[in-house]
């Protein structure tokens, strides 16, 4: 998962919970226009305490685990463009 991915997972889980970007910010002291830059994909250095907070936030929680040694559906069509 690379950092636009995730940050269109972390719009989606807000928008599930119910928050605004602006209630979001006001929950983990983030500032919305970073929260806004981050979920669009502008802002892709968002700092892993702030991304555990967020995620905690949302009642969700990092995790690793090892990668798949399968290609993702976007490695996929790539390959299939190239």
């Amino acid at each position: 998962m690379d950092y636009e991915e995730l940050g269109k997972r972390i719009a989606q889980l807000r928008k599930q919970a119910g928050y605004s970007q602006t209630t979001l910010a006001q929950y983990s002291g983030i500032s919305r226009a970073t929260i806004a830059g981050f979920e669009t994909g502008r802002a892709t250095d968002l700092g892993t305490r702030k991304l555990i907070k967020l995620l905690g936030i949302l009642g969700h929680e990092l995790s690793i685990r090892e990668a798949s040694p399968l290609p993702t559906f976007e490695e996929i069509i790539s390959a299939q463009s190239d």
